[in-house]
């Protein structure tokens, strides 16, 4: 749901991930986070 919900928001086309590797995966929602200037909590057992 959230790489479906970040490509409406960025306008990107819709992935299907069952297609793509994991890693594929992680760099492109991890970007598309950066690019809305996401700020995730240091933290990391809070993000």
């Amino acid at each position: 749901i959230l790489s479906d919900v970040l490509a409406e928001v960025t306008e990107n086309p819709k992935i299907d991930m069952r297609e793509e590797s994991l890693d594929q995966s992680v760099v492109r929602i991890l970007t598309m986070l950066r690019v809305l200037k996401y700020q995730p909590s240091r933290e990391p057992a809070l993000f």
